[in-house]
């Protein structure tokens, strides 16, 4: 039974989003160019901020979108060696909307990429939103803990 597989939420451990969370999308062996065993995430570079009940009060009364700016997700996509992610128990129920958008083929050119990152922008920014929601009480855990910055 393997522990990396896709839809687990893992913690990146290497490189520029070390201590970001991601959602593994596929899991490679050593292919081609690369000579480790890979792992195709997604995750989020840059986390919403807090919301609170008086923001959400104040932004009905004065009519702005205080809350809004502040469910701005910045993902990432990327290739990663199997040692340089650590999993968690917690799993992501939208991995699959993400894997049709996100794939290989996306991440050779930059303007595909920046296409597969609007995308997948848009299917987490719409999951943070609906975070209560979900098939059962393990899928709502690991939405809300995915989108929870990591405090070390």
């Amino acid at each position: 039974m393997a522990i990396l597989k896709p839809g687990r939420i893992v913690i990146v451990l290497a490189g520029k989003f070390a201590g970001k969370k991601a959602c593994i999308l596929q899991v490679a062996g050593a292919t081609g160019s690369r000579k480790h065993s890979s792992v195709l995430v997604c995750g989020v570079a840059r986390y919403p901020k807090k919301i609170t009940r008086a923001l959400i009060d104040a932004d009905a009364k004065e009519g702005t979108k205080k809350v809004e700016k502040r469910c701005v997700i910045k993902p990432f996509v990327k290739v990663l060696n199997q040692n340089h992610v650590m999993p968690t128990r917690f799993t992501l129920d939208v991995h699959e909307a993400l894997k049709t958008v996100v794939g290989d083929a996306s991440l050779t050119e930059e303007d595909k990429k920046s296409m597969a990152k609007n995308k997948a922008k848009a299917i987490l920014t719409d999951r943070f939103k609906s975070q209560a929601t979900g098939k059962s009480e393990k899928a709502i855990t690991g939405v809300q803990y995915f989108f929870r910055k990591l405090r070390f």
